[in-house]
């Protein structure tokens, strides 16, 4: 039976506090239910080693389910009807806002919000039990405890997280989402690091920080931080170390351009202060490896830069569509609009935009954002008049809002279109990313520019095709105007995938279904985004793929992930994790779903989470 987290606390505290058993011989496999798996006694003597943080998972759907101990009615209600809320969400700790991977199979808890709910709330592929950590201490105590047992761990913040790499069944869970730690420095010296020098503006968060905590903080120090649009996203997590991507991109870099200093905590239990002077093999894979696998992030040091205003320009029109010509490669007006954003793109980005552009049948959004200059509003308009013209001069499209904005500071940024950014951000749902980084060689002439626009509505057309005629809403297409053309890392101080030092767009097939679809229509769903990328991807002079917010099913993943730098991300990955303590799906160093049952859920035999007190 599942315990809440008070009942846990009860339990474990009438038991004895007994030995360690000896450590567990072979890879962490073990597994609920064999001799390896540590008894009751044995979690209770643990838990007092972490001031009693360890927790008992319990997952936001339970209480709408009548044979789960915490069964409310009420709470029931509020859940179905927040259940698409992302900051609602973030008041569970055991809940993923990408929600195909709280299942293990058919196993889940999902309330019942856009089909039947199960019988049993099922943990699926949470782990049963989670630490609570709030120093790096707890995080070492946890990793060696796990290891002497051959227990696998997983790492998860705010449950963003397209790849699956934040939870896994009968795992011990590293929760990391109170590690609030902000502070400000206008004069800092990375430790043990003289050729560094004293850096001036340097900020230092948490790993559980994210952009709504973050933002505001430092604009009380007249500053802004790179994070994404998403506000509810845990920066210094998963998002920095793959690279991070969003509205200041363009004029600042990649979040990991920004990376003076981390602490962490290697997989041997070892807290450590990495730079470039001190462990820089490490530094440097953590700039762009990825999350889940070099090691577990406390604190992140980095580069803040002095405040200044926004400016937006907001487009959203409906595509006109002819039912006697459904063919999306012959809709004229989406050719149009794409066209526009095609031919000024790699201009506004050189002038240091972002922007967000969506095609969400019918719908077409467009978000450009200036972040630089004493008066970006008369400098946004400018920059924007001729696409402005083009577009409101499109017979195709069925003008909703065309406005151009002002905002004193990130923060006012942040909150003001969060609306806006929330609605194209998918949340609760089921959601696979099949998408591609292409290049400004792709927008330079005539021709490269109609190919990409040619090769985007073909996507698409294969999608609408595989889907039975009908993109519907299962189906999106997205251009993130968020690459670091800008920003040249000569020296290669990062990780990341090269390619993205020659980024426009960030272009994604987005699908997305709801919780509890039956298996055919997410393969179905699924399968016609796949179909669009590999339309899109044809001409693209350059195969790559941001880590965060790519395919699942991606088959040349290292190459697409890091093009030339996974061999050397490999074999930092073995020095500092010889055994494989982290590992997480298509992540540097993993090879297969059939060799570890924290992967199981990923296969046609899938074996779910067992509750605790694993009886």
């Amino acid at each position: 039976m599942l315990l809440p987290t008070s009942a846990m606390g009860l339990l474990l505290a009438a038991l004895p506090l007994l030995a360690p058993a000896a450590a567990a011989a072979g890879p962490p496999t073990c597994q609920p239910g064999q001799d390896c798996w540590p008894t009751l006694d044995q979690w209770q003597a643990f838990n007092k080693t972490v001031s009693g943080r360890l927790r008992v998972s319990q997952p936001m759907g339970s209480a709408c389910f009548p044979s789960s101990p915490n069964y409310d009615p009420a709470a029931c209600d509020t859940i179905r009807a927040k259940f698409g809320d992302s900051d609602f969400r973030m008041s569970f700790d055991t809940t993923l806002q990408t929600i195909q991977y709280e299942a293990c199979g058919t196993q889940n808890c999902y309330p019942g919000t856009a089909f039947p709910q199960g019988e049993t709330c099922s943990l699926g592929r949470f782990s049963p039990l989670y630490v609570e950590v709030e120093s790096a201490e707890d995080v070492s105590k946890t990793l060696l405890f796990s290891q002497q047992y051959g227990i696998r761990n997983v790492i998860y913040n705010s449950g963003h997280d397209y790849l699956g790499r934040n939870s896994a069944p009968n795992t011990l869970a590293i929760f990391t989402r109170r590690l609030k730690n902000m502070s400000f420095d206008a004069s800092f010296t990375p430790t043990n690091c003289p050729a560094a020098g004293t850096l001036e503006n340097v900020g230092t968060i948490g790993a559980g920080v994210n952009a709504e905590d973050v933002v505001p903080f430092f604009v009380q120090h007249g500053m802004m931080i790179n994070t994404g649009a998403c506000s509810t996203v845990g920066i210094a997590g998963g998002y920095s170390m793959g690279g991070g991507h969003g509205p200041l991109t363009p004029k600042f870099g990649m979040f990991v351009d920004q990376a003076v200093e981390m602490d962490v905590v290697t997989a041997d239990g070892q807290i450590r202060t990495i730079n470039e002077c001190n462990d820089p093999d490490l530094f440097w894979a953590m700039r762009g490896g990825g999350g889940s696998t070099f090691a577990v992030l406390v604190n992140y040091k980095l580069r803040v830069h002095p405040s200044n205003k926004f400016a937006t320009w907001l487009f959203e029109a409906v595509v006109s569509e002819d039912p006697n010509e459904p063919d999306l490669t012959k809709n004229d007006a989406l050719r149009g609009a794409l066209t526009t954003m095609a031919q000024n793109s790699p201009n506004w980005v050189r002038n240091f935009m972002s922007g967000y552009i969506i095609y969400a049948n019918p719908l077409f959004v467009l978000m450009q954002i200036l972040p630089d200059g004493e008066d970006p509003l008369a400098a946004i308009e400018q920059i924007t008049a001729s696409a402005n013209a083009s577009l409101s001069s499109n017979p195709g499209l069925s003008i909703v809002t065309n406005e151009y904005t002002e905002y004193p500071s990130q923060a006012e940024f942040l909150f003001d279109t969060k609306p806006i950014f929330d609605q194209f951000s998918p949340v609760a749902i089921g959601v696979s990313n099949p998408s591609r980084l292409v290049t400004d060689d792709m927008f330079q002439s005539a021709d490269k520019l109609n190919e990409t626009v040619s090769a985007i509505l073909g996507g698409l057309e294969q999608s609408r095709l595989a889907l039975g005629g009908d993109l519907g809403e299962s189906v999106v297409f997205g251009a993130l105007q968020t690459g670091a053309l800008n920003t040249a890392d000569d020296k290669g101080a990062t990780s990341i995938n090269p390619a993205w030092r020659e980024t426009i767009w960030h272009a994604l097939m987005i699908s997305v279904w709801p919780p509890g679809a039956p298996a055919d229509v997410v393969d179905k769903v699924t399968k016609a985004g796949a179909a669009g990328l590999a339309e899109m991807k044809k001409p693209l002079s350059v195969q790559a793929a941001y880590f965060n917010e790519a395919d699942a099913a991606e088959q040349d993943w290292q190459d697409v992930f890091w093009g030339g730098n996974y061999d050397r991300l490999l074999a930092i990955k073995n020095q500092y994790d010889p055994d494989h303590i982290f590992k997480c799906r298509k992540c540097v160093g993993w090879e297969s779903d059939e060799e570890d049952p924290m992967f199981s859920c990923f296969t046609d035999k899938p074996v779910a989470s067992v509750s605790f007190p694993f009886a």
